[in-house]
């Protein structure tokens, strides 16, 4: 369980995200909330969530050390709930290292899509499309979906059999392909942050990066976008973000929200246009096409 942060404040006024993953089933909830959040809310929005999605009270909670989950009110209610409490070490989530990267996944998905949103305050409303998508995504660990594992089945979805003007009658933020979109891309991105990097890669306030762009992102680019991998940049870190998460000066007129996964970052060292370092070409972005087709 896990608390994701740093979200455009929504039209009900929330900044963030409380992640909940079944550790068995990775069936996965997410609620939204605001990062004031004290720990005896907390525990009654999780309770609420639990007995509402039939989970009922688990044996074992794992958590970092946010102080909402060290607060004497928390430790005292799973107490006396029989829950046992296990905490992870600060930026070193080794304890349950799988179920992290679970959350980084399920982050990274939510930051695409809130991208892809005309009108960011609208990010709530995309959380039915992504967690029902999340949960209905084979995992590479147990084969089967959340879905299958809990339910013994996948459950349709509603909008497959919706004609195309529906969702715009509904006024949906995000359709069901966005969504399973903004999971593959997150899902790729992230196999690509841990091919390369065989431990947890910092950044530093201060530090140049570059940011990998996948379909959803709205920016001024000279080229026509096209589902392939574009980078811009660099750009400079200016806050960290929770664990895996970072503030970068984008330009107030790109329509990114400007708190990026780590997973989407390069460092400004490894240049990707393979520039001479010799030529001040500044941000770049690129849609690199073959020169020739054997």
């Amino acid at each position: 369980m896990d608390f994701v942060t740093a979200l455009p404040k929504s039209e009900n006024g929330n900044d963030s995200a409380l992640v909940v993953i079944d550790k068995f089933s990775k069936e996965t909830i997410i609620i939204p909330t605001t990062k004031n959040i004290t720990a005896r809310s907390t525990a009654k929005i999780l309770w609420s969530a639990l007995l509402s999605h039939n989970w009922g009270i688990p044996k074992i909670i794992i958590t970092d050390r946010d102080p909402k989950f060290l607060a004497m009110v928390w430790q005292e209610m799973w107490k006396l709930a029989g829950t046992k409490l296990l905490y992870t070490t600060a930026y070193h989530p080794q304890t349950d290292g799988q179920s992290e990267r679970m959350v980084q996944w399920l982050e990274s998905a939510l930051r695409v899509a809130i991208n892809a949103l005309h009108s960011p305050m609208k990010w709530e409303q995309t959380i039915p499309a992504i967690q029902f998508e999340f949960n209905n995504t084979r995992s590479s660990t147990t084969k089967r979906s959340p879905n299958e594992l809990t339910k013994g089945f996948t459950p349709n979805n509603v909008t497959l059999a919706m004609s195309g003007n529906t969702p715009t009658l509904l006024d949906l933020p995000i359709t069901r392909l966005e969504a399973h979109d903004a999971i593959a891309m997150a899902a790729i991105s992230m196999k690509h942050y841990y091919d390369r990097h065989h431990k947890p890669t910092f950044f530093a306030v201060g530090d140049k990066v570059y940011l990998r762009l996948y379909r959803g992102y709205t920016i001024n680019s000279p080229v026509e976008r096209k589902v392939s991998q574009q980078f811009a940049g660099p750009f400079t870190v200016t806050e960290r973000v929770g664990r895996s998460a970072y503030r970068l000066n984008v330009p107030e007129h790109w329509r990114i929200h400007p708190v990026i996964s780590v997973d989407q970052l390069e460092r400004a060292d490894y240049d990707p246009f393979d520039r001479n370092k010799d030529d001040p070409t500044g941000a770049a972005i690129t849609d690199r096409k073959p020169e020739k087709i054997i």
